[in-house]
């Protein structure tokens, strides 16, 4: 089985033993060198290797395809500070949401959801964010086999969204950088998958800074005017917490800057790329 960020998983008897008893539905929240999973009641995190997970594949309750809209609207958290529970960045409360297609018209009481959630430092009353409704959810005969006799949240929430952010690949100021792709018979048809795939990519980049640290993130084409042009009301929302990429995170791009120089003077791509001491610069490596 694969697991990706933001599935729920399900483990078997042997790994929850393994692993301090932890209660086998859990949600992924990261992928590495090792996948983490974290239990959003009991706050607890485990860290499952490579070797644990292929000797004990977990099993998929929900991917990120069975997401759905919820708004906030209550959150509870401890007023004592000694009694908040963290894990790392992650803060605990009380949720209550609705679905968001009910629609303000049918907010009784009877469409509330009440659940544990791991995102009490995001989250605050009127946000928008995605979860799983478990009680709505089909779940395959190995997962449910696993979790026999077990009392299951209502919903477990997997991110905070933001639905007035439209048009974000307008005002984007990065780009990444990627390997010529192929082409032939079907490429147009997997070009438009993945096009798909990259714009959820660059969204997860934008919101999870822990997520960007470790990729190269470039500038894109004037990017200082982009953040200049104005921009509707109805695609931002200044108090939506929305987190912003600082262009000191952003890389200049050496290669657009030396085809930009080299269309300016008038001389071939090639030449822009000769050596650095041919260009008046010093210390400059390149790394490829």
């Amino acid at each position: 089985a694969h697991v990706c960020k933001d599935d729920v998983v399900v483990l078997n008897k042997r790994m929850c033993a393994s692993m301090g008893g932890i209660t086998p539905l859990l949600l992924c929240y990261k992928v590495s060198s090792v996948v983490m999973l974290i239990d959003p009641i009991t706050m607890q995190r485990v860290a499952v290797s490579a070797k644990a997970f292929w000797r004990d594949p977990p099993a998929v309750a929900c991917t990120r395809s069975q997401l759905r809209e919820f708004v906030v609207v209550d959150m509870e958290e401890p007023n004592d500070p000694k009694d908040k529970v963290t894990a790392g960045k992650f803060l605990q409360g009380e949720a209550t949401v609705m679905r968001d297609d009910d629609g303000a018209a049918n907010a009784e009481e009877d469409r509330h959801l009440i659940s544990m959630t791991h995102l009490a430092h995001q989250l605050k009353p009127g946000d928008t964010c995605a979860g799983y409704d478990l009680k709505s959810s089909n779940m395959g005969d190995d997962v449910l086999s696993r979790i026999k006799n077990r009392d299951l949240p209502e919903v477990i929430l997997v991110r905070k969204t933001y639905p007035r952010r439209k048009n974000r690949h307008r005002s984007r100021k990065f780009r990444l950088k990627a390997l010529p792709k192929e082409t032939g018979e079907g490429a147009n048809r997997r070009k438009d998958a993945g096009n798909d795939d990259m714009e959820l990519f660059m969204n997860d980049l934008e919101e999870d800074p822990e997520m960007r640290a470790d990729i190269n993130l470039y500038k894109r084409k004037n990017v200082q005017d982009r953040k200049r042009q104005p921009v509707d009301d109805e695609d931002e929302d200044e108090d939506d917490g929305f987190p912003d990429v600082a262009l000191d995170e952003l890389i200049d791009d050496m290669e657009s800057n030396l085809t930009l120089d080299s269309k300016h003077n008038g001389s071939s791509s090639k030449m822009a790329m000769g050596p650095p001491a041919a260009r008046g610069v010093d210390d400059v490596k390149l790394n490829f």
